[in-house]
């Protein structure tokens, strides 16, 4: 393990959870250039968790000889405090939200929404209570569907601790709509019948039937599936192992371009770009604007050429200022000449930092061929001298460390995942230390042996070829909440949020899918208010001074100026220039590889049968 880490650039995440004895766990996963790792336990505030933080990057840093350079956890308040306290003890490693986390906070601001297509949904989860609750209505449901789709599908019902859950709810229900419909023409007395003797249950029936049977029910889904489907697919391409800056920063630019568009509502379009705006506020903005122009297929050019942010000075002062608070003096010597040089060497492609001298267009087949993504950080390390972090070395060692950061806390969840499937009601006095044990050892046969008959994620991992690059341990330590609060009692599972806090995983209604999570962004929010600080160095985009979160663009010509320059809506090329092909070409790659995942995630759970169900005629 030591020699297969030793020496290379890590992420660090943690959450919270509590098993199944109601033990806190605080979890820490240690992302290794985007392969990952687990750790602890306590009460859960930032004291604690700042003390757990910080003795983890010593163990990595003293035992496994790497060099920790962000860690990201959820956005609770106590999260949100104590990366505040860490960046402040170590000012040089970057701390960021987990991005997946950030999306589903974008979800809810949508969810505030009073829109008739947002409260048919609690309409439609009636819909598939009844026939989930009412075995016989289900089973003529069953029969429909093999015979009008030759499968029969399961109805989701929505967990509101799964982040793409209420999508695929809908998708599910728009899916086997003409099942559904013809099957309630076909059969209404029949499905009445199955509901009771009871006037109330007959009375209740009928409203379903006739929901079912009214198509302003299924205009209505559509509008919402619509409207959450390019949310749960950036949710997929924010949430992998390696998940880097620049991949959120453009899908962000890219959900602001979809929700630019006429095809949505008007206060959905307005909502969520000003949600994206804001997330975007709070974030270390010239990172992810490096991250971008680091990536060697696109440098400058996702960029808005207008933009006086991305002349050659401007950007140089941003690589200047993140150098200097990565590696301070007077351990590290400043950036000097030959690092300018090469910095205007890269942007122009020329010399080492030519598309050729990297080898990029190999690469990019390379990785086509085994279904990858390029190794960005391994492309940078190819044209370093280890040890050296002075002239074009300086600038090298700068693109790897922010290359190899990611932005998402989803190893942790699914680590507690793995640890809920093994420490159950029947397994309750196994101890959290053997528990992640087991999780560790079933976590590695999953992935050295996965199941054949499971149709394998296409998410933009990178290649098993890149394993020596991973990373896989730590430590898990507990303690018994005295009195945890009665809302603190979170369940796990596949895709859990980053806040554990939610206690009810089966949603009730939709409207308290909205209320939860407009409470938890309400409190988001106010933690940011209340304990954001002022920025690292000059220039940083990290405390409320940053961009205001206005979603109207400049007028085309006109100049921008300070604050906005960084809004999404000034960073990226407009769709009238001629590169814009090329930008959206590159973003379409991992767009549509996490299409395929989100896909695949339905599919998973999707065939309940193949061969025609046993009649369930009266």
């Amino acid at each position: 393990m030591k020699t297969r880490v030793k020496g290379r650039f890590a992420t660090g995440q943690c959450d919270a959870w509590k098993n199944i004895t109601k033990t806190s766990i605080v979890a820490s996963m240690l992302n290794v250039e985007y392969k990952a790792l687990d750790i602890s336990a306590k009460a859960k505030n930032a004291e604690n968790l700042l003390e757990i933080v910080v003795n983890e990057i010593k163990y990595c840093r003293d035992v496994l000889e790497t060099v920790v350079v962000a860690w990201c956890t959820d956005s609770s308040g106590e999260s949100l405090k104590m990366r505040r306290l860490l960046r402040e003890r170590f000012p040089w490693i970057v701390t960021v939200a987990c991005w997946a986390h950030q999306l589903n906070l974008v979800v809810s601001d949508y969810l505030k929404l009073k829109l008739p297509h947002i409260r048919v949904v609690d309409q439609a989860l009636e819909v598939i209570k009844w026939f989930n609750n009412h075995s016989r209505a289900l089973g003529l449901l069953k029969e429909k569907m093999m015979e009008k789709l030759a499968k029969v599908y399961a109805l989701i019902l929505p967990v509101i601790t799964r982040w793409t859950s209420h999508f695929l709810s809908c998708r599910r229900l728009l899916r086997i709509e003409n099942a559904m419909r013809t099957l309630v023409l076909d059969s209404r007395d029949q499905l009445i019948v199955c509901a009771g003797d009871k006037v109330e249950l007959k009375a209740k029936a009928t409203e379903i039937l006739d929901l079912i049977s009214e198509p302003s029910f299924w205009r209505n889904l559509a509008e919402i599936e619509k409207s959450l489907r390019p949310l749960a697919i950036a949710t997929y391409a924010t949430e992998a192992n390696n998940a880097r800056l620049d991949i959120v920063l453009l899908t962000l630019g890219h959900l602001y371009h979809i929700f630019s568009s006429l095809e949505y509502d008007a206060a959905a379009r307005e909502t969520i770009r000003k949600s994206l705006e804001k997330r975007w506020k709070q974030a270390d903005q010239e990172v992810f604007v490096l991250a971008v122009l680091f990536n060697p297929y696109l440098r400058r050019k996702a960029f808005n050429p207008d933009n006086a942010l991305f002349t050659e000075a401007s950007l140089w002062g941003m690589v200047d200022r993140c150098f200097r608070r990565m590696f301070p003096s007077p351990e590290y010597a400043p950036p000097d000449y030959e690092m300018r040089r090469a910095f205007t060497d890269y942007l122009t492609g020329l010399g080492t930092f030519s598309d050729e001298a990297m080898s990029l267009e190999l690469l990019k087949r390379m990785a086509d061929a085994e279904k990858s993504f390029v190794d960005l950080v391994s492309v940078w390390r190819s044209c370093w001298t280890p040890g050296k972090t002075t002239g074009p070395e300086g600038l090298v060692v700068l693109a790897m460390r922010i290359l190899s950061i990611v932005p998402n806390s989803a190893a942790t969840e699914r680590l507690f995942s793995l640890m809920g499937t093994i420490h159950t009601d029947r397994r309750n006095r196994l101890d959290a230390g053997r528990v992640r044990k087991m999780a560790l050892v079933k976590g590695d046969i999953n992935t050295q042996w996965p199941a054949k008959e499971r149709k394998k994620r296409h998410t933009y991992e990178c290649s098993t070829t890149a394993s020596a690059s991973s990373a896989a341990v730590s430590s898990t330590t507990t303690s018994e909440s005295a009195a945890p609060p009665a809302n603190s009692d979170a369940s796990s599972g596949p895709g859990r949020t980053a806040d554990s806090e939610w206690d009810t995983p089966l949603i009730t209604s939709f409207s308290a899918v909205a209320d939860e999570l407009s409470h938890e962004a309400e409190e988001h929010d106010n933690a940011t208010r209340s304990l954001s600080s002022q920025p690292l160095v000059p220039g940083s985009s990290t405390g409320d001074g940053a961009a205001a979160t206005t979603s109207s663009s400049a007028p085309v010509g006109a100049a921008l100026h300070g604050r906005e320059r960084l809004l999404l809506c000034n960073l990226f090329l407009k769709p009238s220039d001629p590169h814009f092909v090329q930008l959206s070409s590159y973003c379409a790659g991992f767009w549509q590889q996490a299409e395929a995942s989100l896909d695949v995630e339905s599919d998973l759970q999707e065939v309940l049968m193949s061969e025609p169900p046993v009649s369930s005629e009266l």
